[in-house]
């Protein structure tokens, strides 16, 4: 399983995700290496498809799907969970992604 975690540094939530996302996987029992990619600067954002920070994709899908018409920069995220708006995935979205991948 492929775990990536884009960020960028100036970003106040991508501890807090960081921190959910290995929660998580030590409750689930996954024993899954997290890459973190920084994003440097936009550029960097545009090659990586970078929606905002954070962002985790398993096995290259993100775990919240995005528009296609997305702009892509570096940026703090914003999440729907429930019908309102957050700065942070829920878990239940990150359990739902890894379900999907290992299955």
């Amino acid at each position: 399983m492929k775990i990536e975690f884009f960020y960028f540094d100036d970003c106040p939530n991508h501890e807090k995700a960081f921190a959910l996302l290995q929660e998580i996987l030590r409750d689930a029992a996954i024993d899954a290496t997290i890459e973190r990619i920084e994003i440097k600067d936009d550029e960097d954002a545009v090659k990586r498809k970078f929606v905002g920070s954070p962002t985790i994709r398993i096995n290259g899908v993100d775990v919240q799907q995005i528009e296609n018409d997305h702009v892509f920069g570096r940026t703090c995220r914003t999440y729907v969970v429930d019908g309102a708006f957050t700065r942070l995935p829920s878990r239940e979205m990150i359990e739902i992604a890894l379900q999907e991948a290992v299955s």
